[in-house]
């Protein structure tokens, strides 16, 4: 995998096959489909929704409903529905298992079957696709995840896990006042969840005409003493962050290479061999000659 010509056919052939090589899963889900068309008849049901971070979803709530049911197997006058979807890890994830980087990758349902997964709606039609079953969420997933992983920082991101929904309410109210406190708190639910998926606080601060400047100056006392300072958290998220980079490229070159998987198949082909820093990585970690340290080396191959 170190000639280029050689790289060159298999990303070709890896874009080619895409995601049909690559099912993990299928799973067959039941959905309410009687209570999907009832609310698919209200005229609150023609709006475009929008996911968490302001995100418009592809269509109206009632064309989403008629796609999903569009695809789905019902027996007739039957209030439950059945649909089919594939997962597969998307073409990151894909990547980096198929070079042994990782052993498993967060599950994404594959480009046809978009359309018709129930866990990928809006949460209004989720809740009335699952009907009477759970959906269950986890609270704060990676903060709580980075305060048993990262060292540094972890503890301003304690105090903010201790005291969440404090943080999230008072700080909902000192920068939106005129808002509701269900609305407010869902705002600053959504600058959290961006910082935490490397979103940017100045285009959080913009969409809501807000000054980033003093946004990163906001503190909220607490009710159990002290203060919860914003711009600590932040500081706090980029020493960890930088903690976990330097980590992650001393153990395993892993920085560089999630940079460039970050750019999907093609879409910044490199045709050059890899550099000699990720070509040792891969050989020290995975063993030297063996088929996964090839593919390791040629991972910039395929995803650059």
């Amino acid at each position: 995998m170190l000639d280029p010509e050689k790289q060159r056919e298999v990303r070709e052939e890896w874009k080619r096959e895409g995601w049909t090589r690559h099912v993990t899963s299928t799973l067959r889900c039941a959905i309410d489909a009687s209570a999907l068309e009832a609310y698919a008849a209200r005229p609150e049901a023609n709006v475009v929704p929008v996911d968490k971070h302001g995100v418009p979803y592809r269509g109206t709530e009632r064309e989403m409903i008629q796609k999903l049911l569009g695809r789905a197997s019902r027996q007739a006058g039957a209030r439950w529905a059945t649909v089919v979807v594939r997962y597969w890890y998307g073409h990151m994830g894909a990547a980096l298992v198929d070079a042994g980087l990782v052993s498993t990758s967060r599950e994404y349902a594959v480009p046809p079957d978009r359309d018709v997964d129930p866990f990928a709606l809006p949460r209004r039609l989720r809740t009335l696709a699952l009907g009477p079953f759970h959906d269950f969420d986890d609270a704060a997933a990676h903060p709580r995840a980075r305060v048993q992983m990262v060292g540094p920082g972890s503890g301003v991101t304690k105090q903010f896990l201790s005291n969440r929904e404090e943080i999230l309410s008072s700080m909902g109210a000192a920068l939106f006042q005129g808002e509701g406190r269900r609305e407010r708190r869902a705002r600053v639910k959504t600058l959290f969840a961006s910082i935490d998926m490397d979103g940017n606080v100045a285009t959080w601060a913009e969409r809501w005409g807000l000054d980033k400047d003093k946004l990163k100056q906001t503190r909220v006392a607490l009710e159990g003493g002290g203060s919860f300072d914003f711009g600590a958290y932040l500081q706090a998220q980029a020493e960890g962050t930088l903690w976990l980079s330097n980590s992650l490229e001393e153990r395993t070159g892993m920085t560089r290479l999630s940079r460039i998987a970050r750019h999907k198949p093609g879409k910044h082909a490199r045709p050059s061999p890899p550099t000699g820093r990720l070509r040792w990585h891969a050989r020290r970690r995975l063993g030297c000659g063996s088929p996964t340290a090839s593919a390791a080396s040629s991972l910039f191959g395929l995803v650059g």
